[in-house]
């Protein structure tokens, strides 16, 4: 919950389950909460979906009043200049200063009340995600090509696509480049395997891969496994989604980059 981090639930005689209910009692793998959510209740995956329309909502509201607090500052600067010279004229520089303050003071409310005013902290990861962080920036590190040769065959979920990995992303609109944060889901996963002479774990890398949104023929799910598909991940089927697919095809020739103590190794499709 804390981070919105999806996991995969316990199954029956897993010693990392607290109750029936099959509730993990381990950390977060990536922000060690242990606030812990099961999405497959449908009440608590429609007040998620609540909460991220919220989310969005006052974000919109705090970056409007963000650009009309620089509007107003803009006009006030513009105001005291004009001022200025006018009173400058008639009055002499003290009246120019009183009239610069007080103009300032009646314009400090608008000015700050984006930083001050209490939202939702800005998020820098997906609204559901899962995947490796951080990110190593390509280019870094040492790195090596070779052909991703894995041990399990896996299929993309939304196309039945046999792949060695794949990502999955769900947006309210069809912006493939915007940043992470603005997703509704980004999911990855990667089979374990060799990539020349690498070792992979399983989902142990980020993968790099062209976002691309699905056209919905391509889609072999049903509505009805659609629905699931979002509801076990919190989101509304009722919305109006965009879903994205893109896959590493197996044996197709990809870019490793090593990782280190706080970097994770990433994979690029080339």
């Amino acid at each position: 919950m804390d981070c919105r981090y999806l996991d995969d639930p316990p199954q029956p005689g897993d010693p990392m389950r607290r109750d029936t209910r099959l509730t993990p009692h381990h950390g977060c793998p990536r922000c060690g909460g242990t606030s812990w959510l099961d999405l497959r209740n449908r009440d608590t995956a429609s007040k998620i979906d609540e909460i991220d329309g919220y989310e969005r909502q006052a974000r919109a509201t705090g970056l409007n009043r963000g650009i009309l607090g620089a509007l107003f500052l803009l006009l006030f600067v513009m105001a005291s200049v004009w001022l200025g010279m006018v009173v400058l004229q008639s009055h002499g520089a003290a009246s120019v200063l009183f009239t610069t303050f007080a103009l300032g003071l009646a314009l400090v409310p608008i000015v700050t009340g984006p930083s001050l005013s209490k939202g939702p902290a800005r998020r820098t990861t997906p609204a559901r995600w899962r995947m490796v962080a951080p990110v190593r920036p390509r280019g870094r590190g040492a790195s090596h090509e070779g052909a991703w040769r894995p041990e399990q065959h896996l299929r993309a979920p939304l196309t039945g696509r046999p792949c060695a990995a794949y990502e999955i992303g769900v947006r309210l609109d069809a912006d493939a480049d915007a940043k992470p944060s603005t997703w509704a889901l980004l999911e990855q996963r990667g089979s374990g395997g060799r990539l020349g002479s690498v070792t992979l774990a399983p989902d142990a890398c980020y993968l790099v891969v062209e976002r691309r949104a699905l056209d919905p023929r391509h889609i072999v799910l049903s509505r009805e496994q659609r629905d699931r598909f979002l509801r076990a991940r919190g989101l509304d089927p009722g919305g109006e989604h965009t879903l994205f697919e893109s896959i590493i095809p197996v044996g197709a020739p990809c870019r490793h980059f090593a990782g280190d103590s706080e970097h994770a190794p990433v994979v690029e499709l080339l």
